[in-house]
């Protein structure tokens, strides 16, 4: 989660990193943190990833116009139920198998 400073600068250091050990590393464009609502800290998230070499998932379309995302975060407001993980996980599959790019346009949602 980057909601601090600190985070987007772990985050920076980690992609910088991986970038020199030539270890390749995805993330989420947008990953539906309840508590990381401020406006510009996806953006930011995304621009920092995006700088270090980290290669950015976008998904953030595909939740927020998911029929079940009303249903994502559980009772304690934490944590995230089935149906956000069942979605997660199979943009993460349909990445990983080549079936959609990391960028979203119509013909791969």
């Amino acid at each position: 989660m980057t909601r601090t400073d600190d985070d987007f600068e772990a985050l920076k250091y980690l992609g910088d990193g991986y970038r020199a050990n030539a270890i390749k590393v995805a993330m989420f464009d947008e990953v539906h943190d309840p508590a990381s609502v401020k406006p510009g800290v996806v953006e930011r998230a995304v621009a920092t990833a995006g700088s270090s070499g980290i290669e950015v998932i976008e998904v953030g379309s595909v939740l927020a116009s998911s029929p079940d995302r009303s249903k994502f975060v559980c009772l304690d407001g934490i944590h995230m139920t089935e149906p956000y993980h069942r979605l997660m996980a199979k943009e993460w599959l349909k990445y990983l198998a080549g079936a959609r790019r990391a960028k979203l346009d119509g013909a791969n949602k």
